[in-house]
């Protein structure tokens, strides 16, 4: 099997034990293609997001204090030219919203698909 030459990082909120499970289930599930780490949003580090050139965030309240946190630090960071996912049980506002806030970072963010492993596999495999 070919390896995916991206890095996946898997980001999925705090407190949410199905995103948790989602995002396990999609790191197990993208693991045999290529690089990939998990972390919850409040355990992510920056290192960790400049490293990586794709990344899913699974989110269920875009408002959270974890995601807070994330958007206000990635307003200094350029990721331009890498590619996100969001998937999750946030509304369609609120995801555009998320995205929203990492306009300045230049990242490409895809919305809207369904929450579940396989939607994050299909995606990474497209990259």
């Amino acid at each position: 099997m070919k390896q995916n030459a991206n890095k996946l990082l898997i980001i999925y909120e705090d407190d949410d034990k199905e995103l948790a499970s989602l995002a396990k289930s999609a790191e197990k599930a993208v693991r045999p293609l290529g690089s990939v780490v998990l972390r919850s949003a409040s355990g992510m580090a920056i290192p960790e997001l400049l490293a990586a050139n794709s990344y899913a965030f699974c989110i269920a309240d875009h408002q959270a204090a974890c995601w807070t946190e994330l958007l206000r630090v990635a307003k200094g960071l350029n990721l331009a030219g890498r590619k996100a996912c969001l998937l999750g049980k946030t509304s369609s506002a609120g995801a555009a919203e998320f995205a929203a806030g990492f306009a300045a970072t230049e990242l490409v963010i895809q919305n809207g698909l369904p929450p579940e492993a396989k939607a994050i596999t299909d995606w990474y495999k497209a990259l």
